[in-house]
């Protein structure tokens, strides 16, 4: 059987812009009690494994070295929270999960930096082309002195995430990093050492400019205004002439300021700050990013990509073009008539006639996806959100938008040869098509309720699940289908099945208020046996290598469902009894072996690991992305395909590159994987 993984309908929860992880204990069924079997099914013991990880990770930094590259969207998928440019040349841009991208064509191009971290960027600065800092989540500070072949953390006496940062004073090596709960930092010595200092105030600061010998401002939630004349020492807050937040400000000399917010507000001095004075409304789109680009002229940008600009330091605003339709987040001009801005599911723009026109140079479907089914190593179909298909004849190197027969989400899809397939998904949608995708036609189905997953074997025999805890079964490539079998006892959310006549399917309770569950038969559903696992939660995936091993992954509720774990489980017996082989605070989605001991795993905040000897040991890879992994299909041991949330599909060709240091193993108590903000958290 190929080996291919199947991904869920459920959705993984958001971690909030100010949640962190608590470290509770694991479930007492997690933990070694023995659990009931449904239906006389012998009772099912689960022995926890623990895992603690590093989060320092490295980035590749050719598209084609080691590791996973990006197929869509180009060049990259990470939202980008800011980017500098020094001239008209060269800058960089910064955002989710560690990401630095350093052009050196103005923007035309993008070429990824290893950041070293994995924890959102938010903020970057540069003072030329070799010296750079970056600041991000978790009290992050990074910083590199030679164009970024190497970035060096920096130690600060903070664990908020830091959101803005910029340098000045009379000798350039006074830096001011501002971030949450109104944190501020400085250094006087480059960026090498940092200090806490008072700010006055517990709100978010988003953005910081010092604009001459001592002089600053900070700005942030709740209409905040910080002010220092000595350097970033000691702050006073200013009166604002308006509420909400403030997400940018850019000065103009010592006099003169902008700073544009939330609802399209900008605001604007002329004395300092001793009073600001509020601007007609233009847009109605939150405001992120000002950027100077000449004397008296600044440009702000947006949400939905609004753009304004300003040729008399603010006072007067022109509504321009938008730039898209995805937020634009950050921009910086090089020279007067070179920028580039950046902004959500790694937009990128440029211009070089000062703004009359923007070109993209990121590109690529943005919807969701949920599933992939690479049926040769040249032909890949994936599909997702709003009845999104996506096909390659390149092997992903080209993407063409497949016409579809619906606008509701596809969560799966399963083809026997290039020509004949199936999708399913969200309403009871099923379509099956002869002709590669150009056409589909909707299939005969007894269900009504959303159907989960697929598979499809090489006979034309095929299985799906539903909503409902219906097993589905079809004879003919996924043209007609009858009922199985069903559980009764909630939704299932995938399965695996093989020629032998073999079928699991997981499920259980998305909300922690009934039992995980396996449903399975060993003779093409002739009878079926329900296994009930011994805790709250469900199983999302399932993939079996023979007959006896197998694994799933879902997620394990709390005793009151006040916390939940993704979880990884083991079994040697066909499905009988399970054992935890992983825990994480992350939410697991998908599974996929490549053979009987090269496996993988991925969830939430692009969470891949991999194990080398069954599910013994894990360890975590360098995903190159932040977004939600919701299906990986193994090809072989060392060929993967990922798919997930703002249309990321991932290739590699050498298992997903190397691993972060060795995992270390405990048992009795779980250490969590960090939890990270996202450029949306702060952003949107």
């Amino acid at each position: 059987m190929r080996a291919r993984s199947r991904p869920c309908a459920a959705t993984v929860r958001r971690l909030g812009s100010s949640i962190r992880p608590h470290a509770a204990a694991p479930h007492p069924a997690l933990t070694g009690v023995r659990a009931p079997a449904h239906a006389g099914a012998p009772a099912v013991v689960l022995a926890t494994v623990l895992a603690a990880v590093l989060v320092a990770i490295a980035f590749p930094t050719d598209a084609q070295a080691a590791g996973w590259s990006w197929l869509n969207p180009r060049p990259q998928g990470n939202s980008l929270s800011d980017v500098v440019m020094v001239d008209g040349d060269c800058g960089w841009a910064v955002g989710d999960g560690g990401t630095v991208l350093r052009t050196r064509d103005g923007g035309a191009s993008w070429r990824r930096q290893t950041s070293r971290v994995r924890t959102t960027l938010f903020g970057v600065w540069a003072a030329d082309r070799r010296r750079v800092w970056a600041v991000g989540d978790a009290g992050v500070v990074l910083r590199t002195s030679d164009g970024g072949a190497t970035w060096t953390p920096r130690t600060t006496p903070t664990d908020l995430a830091l959101l803005g940062v910029t340098f000045g004073g009379r000798d350039g090596r006074t830096g001011i990093a501002v971030g949450e709960g109104g944190a501020i930092l400085r250094s006087g010595d480059g960026g090498r050492t940092w200090a806490t200092r008072h700010s006055r105030t517990t709100h978010a600061l988003f953005a910081v400019v010092l604009d001459g010998p001592g002089r600053g401002w900070a700005v942030g939630d709740m209409a905040t205004i910080l002010r220092t004349v000595d350097g970033g020492r000691t702050w006073t807050k200013q009166r604002p002439a308006m509420g909400g937040a403030f997400n940018d400000i850019v000065v103009f000399d010592a006099r003169s300021a902008v700073i544009a917010g939330a609802n399209g507000r900008l605001s604007r001095t002329s004395n300092a700050g001793r009073t600001w004075r509020a601007l007609p409304r233009y847009v109605s789109d939150d405001l992120y990013a000002l950027a100077r680009s000449g004397r008296t002229t600044v440009w702000a940008f947006g949400a939905r990509g609004a753009v304004l600009c300003s040729r008399d330091k603010g006072a007067s605003w022109e509504v321009k073009k938008r730039v898209g339709e995805r937020s634009l987040f950050a921009a910086s001009f090089g020279t007067a008539r070179r920028a580039v801005v950046a902004g959500a599911t790694g937009l990128t723009a440029r211009t070089t006639d000062g703004g009359r026109r923007w070109c993209a140079v990121s590109g690529g479907s943005t919807s969701d996806l949920f599933a992939v089914d690479p049926v040769t190593a040249e032909t890949v179909t994936a599909v997702g959100a709003q009845g999104t298909i996506l096909r390659s004849d390149d092997g992903g190197a080209s993407w063409r938008s497949m016409p579809s027969p619906t606008t509701s989400r596809l969560l799966d899809v399963a083809f026997v040869d290039p020509f004949l397939g199936c999708t399913v998904g969200s309403g009871g949608a099923v379509f099956a098509t002869a002709d590669g995708g150009i056409t589909w036609t909707p299939a005969a189905t007894p269900a009504g309720d959303g159907i989960t997953s697929l598979e499809l074997l090489p006979d034309g025999r095929g299985w799906a699940t539903t909503e409902g805890g219906s097993v589905l079964a079809s004879r003919d490539g996924g043209r007609t289908w009858v009922a199985a079998t069903t559980t009764g006892e909630g939704p299932l959310q995938g399965l695996d099945a093989d020629r032998l006549g073999c079928v699991w399917a997981v499920g259980g309770d998305a909300w922690g208020q009934g039992p995980a569950t396996v449903l399975m038969t060993r003779d093409a559903g002739a009878s079926w046996q329900t296994v009930t696992l011994g805790f709250q939660g469900e199983l999302r995936d399932v993939q079996f290598v023979d007959g006896l091993r197998g694994w799933a992954v879902g997620r394990a509720y709390g005793p009151d469902g006040d916390w939940d774990l993704g979880v990884v489980l083991r079994t040697v017996d066909g499905g009988v009894t399970w054992q935890t082989s992983l825990l994480t605070d992350v939410d697991l989605e998908t599974v996929t072996f490549g053979d009987a001991l090269r496996g993988w795993v991925g969830g939430g905040q692009g969470l891949i690991m991999r194990t080398k000897d069954g599910g013994s040991t894990w360890e975590v890879l360098d995903s190159a992305t932040a977004a939600t992994v919701r299906d990986l299909v193994a090809v072989d041991p060392f060929s993967l395909w990922a798919v997930g949330s703002g249309g990321t599909v991932l290739r590699t060709r050498d298992g997903g590159g190397p691993a972060l240091e060795v995992i270390a193993e405990a048992r009795g108590e779980r250490v969590p994987l960090a939890a990270r903000l996202s450029v949306a958290d702060v952003k949107d």
